[in-house]
């Protein structure tokens, strides 16, 4: 036996299933497989020997030695671009990040494996968490380049990852914090920052540390259940309108002074970040007691 499963490992252009790996784990017999626990808990009811069936290889191929990543297409109708423009990557980076997150619940929640709604669970988290907080980010500079407070050339931002801290540097520029809908905000904000507030829960299965000897420290010490639609619901509360280019700005309409509601809406379709800004700037000098 111990012949045959050298021979499967050695099947070179060949892979080796799942299954097959379990079924070396269980000869091994290791009782306390990270593996064979996981799989039993999830499937209570099946007979453990029932995960161990068909031993069949799989093909796939290697990486090839002339192999590159980054290419560019000879069919264009393949083509993706890193775009040099700063005004276009304020806008694809933060739309990247929501779309990947959204795209990837709705494919979790169509999923009957419970190990993929399991796995997808931290990318999606991930994902959507970074997208709310460069928009935030992003909107802290429109709104001090609207107030003459930096120039367009400069970052206007901290170099800062917890949620809550760059909310309530946000809220400066928010007239209304004490308006339903933005305590609401507020309160998802502190929901998702309680769960990760340095931007490491969803990346990572264990504290990070210098000394690499440390025993491990989960993140996640305790299980915690999560209604995939709800989820999808809130994140789309959040995000508020698809058009990424306004999204932050669309979420916090409902927080801002009368005379800058009426004259956002004027600008709703313009496709330049940029140009919003420069109405929230013209407002303050049309409207300085607004």
């Amino acid at each position: 036996m111990v012949k045959k499963n050298r021979n499967i490992l050695r099947n070179k252009g060949k892979g080796i299933k799942l299954n097959q790996l379990l079924k070396l784990y269980k000869q091994c017999k290791h009782k306390h497989c990270p593996i064979l626990m996981l799989h039993k808990k999830q499937h209570s009811s099946m007979n453990e020997c029932s995960i161990f069936n068909s031993s069949e290889t799989v093909e796939y191929t290697y990486p090839q030695k002339n192999d590159v990543l980054i290419k560019k297409p000879s069919d264009y109708s393949s083509l993706s671009m890193v775009r040099q423009s700063n005004n276009l990557k304020e806008i694809l980076i933060p739309e990247g990040y929501y779309t990947i997150a959204i795209d990837t619940l709705i494919k979790a929640q169509n999923s009957n494996n419970n190990i993929t709604k399991d796995s997808l669970i931290f990318p999606i988290l991930f994902c959507f968490r970074h997208y709310l907080e460069i928009i935030m980010k992003d909107t802290i500079r429109k709104f001090k380049i609207a107030n003459n407070e930096i120039t367009p050339e400069q970052i206007g931002y901290d170099k800062e990852h917890s949620l809550l801290t760059i909310w309530n540097q946000l809220k400066k520029y928010i007239q209304q914090t004490q308006t339903v809908e933005c305590q609401a905000f507020e309160k998802l904000i502190n929901e998702i920052n309680r769960i990760d507030n340095k931007s490491f829960s969803f990346r990572y299965a264990y504290v990070g540390t210098n000394n690499n000897e440390e025993n491990i420290n989960p993140i996640f010490k305790n299980e915690i259940d999560i209604d995939l639609d709800n989820l999808k619901s809130v994140m789309e509360k959040m995000n508020n309108k698809n058009d990424p280019r306004s999204n932050l700005l669309y979420s916090l309409k409902p927080y801002l002074r009368e005379g800058r509601k009426e004259k956002l809406d004027q600008y709703a379709n313009l496709l330049n970040v940029a140009k919003i800004a420069e109405l929230l700037k013209n407002d303050n000098k049309e409207n300085p007691n607004a």
